[in-house]
């Protein structure tokens, strides 16, 4: 049934040889360069595994600028007639393909067989050490290199999965991805990339060791307990040699002894718990780093601070509060695990970039170049796990609150380019993802084109400021002589006296963050388009 056909040690050669031969053209590092950001963007933390799912996705997947194909479609040949590569290798590697997959029966000391979530098709695979560590039911990530209908092979940068409810939850939303559009939904590493392996797994200056106790205190996992899951993986460091973790490991351990005691969501536990493992490993060889055996005194200011910057920048309240409770390590409220979809930080960014992917593919390069600036969506959207929850609200704070927060847009016309790939992603995502836009959101989408463009030419006249600070105000009128005069949430009345060009652009119902200070002057840090007042002061 199942046969050597190929070793890893050959598909890392065969990837090796290829991008030696790409970069013999100069003009290639740039395009490796360009690739890397838009693969990893800003995130400095890139592990081996991570630079090998880069390096599959951008020899075999993404379009160059000068070919417009994949870099194993223009090279192969070549590779081939000079000898470097035997036809077989690199025909694995240009029929490999990225998806979901869960084993469905293990063949001892051969191999596994994996189902397509995607498709619903059988692959063997070829895995005399993943068939003692795998199980019916594992979730397998990553990209399978095909040699034929009897014989495969999963890149060593897959991830593996040990969780029931995960595997049901993606079916699910395979199969809804099915029901709405023709043909099996396409997966690329970029989209698997953004969905499961978020680059940002940690809150900036919090240790992944920290962030784990936090959340499984949070979890209702007493604390004796957590005491014993990091001691237990402190005096067990992983193995750097195995193909995945969470299966017959220290961490597989503690992981069926959550699944046993606790009602913890394991999927997440897994991740955070891997980071935790990985970083105590680190501190090993570093001296004064001993292992905490209980959580650090919690930052209740800082926790405060990040509840209402998010209250400031409309982000949804019952969100708001679960955090909070996260970062005070307030016990949560019980849910039924059943219940609960599986959270995939990232799955926001996958989706843009499914858009534009199909917006070049059926419209053109320059059409799909315009809409470019719908990438912001993915990195506002970060923190969503769930494509359903990106509704009406929270587009509207996306397009009123956060793009101007962040300096996003920087003048009249970039605010108009991102309404309208807003405006086309938003009609694509309702007709290919089952996006809930109503005519309520359209409508102020519409208003926007107006408000939104006045806006960013005002903000290039704010006075600079801290991004947290201030106090959000209504603007109620401008007099002839640019006096603005705000209003308070409180109700209080303040007048401002900002530069002319930044009050010739205000409008009122405009919003403004101001910082108010104690002699009664009014500086203008940030504005905001009328249209926020829908998600910035609800009741």
């Amino acid at each position: 049934m199942f046969g050597d056909m190929i070793t890893d040690e050959e598909i890392e050669r065969a990837l090796g040889e290829l991008e030696a031969r790409l970069l013999e053209d100069p003009s290639s590092e740039r395009e490796r360069t360009k690739a890397r950001r838009e693969f990893f963007g800003d995130d400095s933390t890139r592990d081996e595994l991570a630079e090998r799912r880069f390096r599959e996705w951008f020899l075999l997947e993404r379009p160059t600028d000068a070919w417009q194909t994949p870099p194993i479609r223009e090279l192969a040949q070549d590779l081939v007639s000079r000898g470097q590569l035997d036809a077989d290798a690199l025909g694995a590697l240009a029929n490999s393909f990225c998806g979901v997959f869960t084993v469905t029966s293990v063949v001892a000391g051969e191999g596994v067989w994996l189902r397509d979530l995607s498709s619903g098709g059988e692959h063997p695979l070829i895995e005399r050490e993943g068939s003692a560590a795998l199980e019916p039911g594992d979730v397998l990530i990553g990209r399978l290199f095909v040699f034929g209908p009897t014989a495969n092979r999963i890149s060593r940068a897959a991830a593996v999965f040990r969780e029931p409810k995960l595997q049901r939850a993606l079916e699910r939303d395979l199969e809804a991805a099915r029901a709405r559009r023709r043909g099996v939904p396409r997966l690329s590493q970029l989209d698997l990339e953004r969905m499961f392996w978020p680059k940002s797994v940690t809150p900036t200056g919090a240790s992944a060791v920290e962030t784990a106790r936090v959340w499984l205190a949070a979890s209702g996992v007493p604390r004796e307990a957590i005491d014993g899951v990091f001691a237990e993986l402190a005096t067990m460091p992983p193995d750097e040699n195995r193909w995945t973790f969470g299966a017959h490991d220290a961490l597989g351990a503690v992981l069926d002894r959550l699944a046993f005691e606790t009602d913890v969501d394991l999927e997440a536990a897994r991740r955070l718990l891997l980071a935790a493992w990985l970083e105590l490993s680190e501190r090993e060889s570093a001296p004064g780093q001993p292992v905490p055996t209980e959580a650090e005194e919690r930052d209740v200011k800082a926790a405060l601070a990040a509840f209402d910057r998010g209250r400031a920048e409309g982000r949804d309240l019952e969100r708001l509060f679960a955090e909070l409770e996260r970062d005070l390590g307030l016990d949560a409220d019980d849910e039924d695990p059943e219940d609960v979809a599986p959270d995939f930080p990232g799955v926001v960014g996958a989706v843009v970039e499914e858009f534009l992917w199909e917006t070049e593919r059926e419209h053109g390069a320059e059409v799909a170049r315009a809409f470019e600036s719908i990438r912001h969506l993915a990195a506002f959207g970060q923190s969503i796990g769930v494509f359903e929850n990106l509704g009406p609200r929270e587009l509207l704070t996306y397009a009123t609150v956060w793009l101007p927060e962040r300096g996003e847009l920087v003048d009249a016309a970039a605010a108009r380019q991102a309404l309208v790939a807003l405006r086309a992603f938003c009609d694509w995502a309702a007709e290919r993802q089952g996006l809930d836009v109503d005519e309520d959101f359209r409508v102020r989408l519409g208003a926007l084109e107006e408000s939104l463009p006045r806006i960013a030419t005002a903000n290039r006249f704010v006075e600079p400021g801290v991004v947290d600070r201030g106090e959000l105000c209504e603007v109620k009128s401008i007099s002839d002589t640019g006096i603005v005069e705000l209003t308070t949430r409180a109700g209080l009345l303040r007048n401002a006296a900002p530069r002319p060009e930044l009050a010739t652009h205000l409008q009122s119902g405009d919003r403004v963050r101001a910082l108010l200070e104690r002699d009664g002057g009014v500086r203008v840090l940030r504005c905001f388009p009328r249209e926020c007042a829908a998600v910035l002061e609800r009741d």
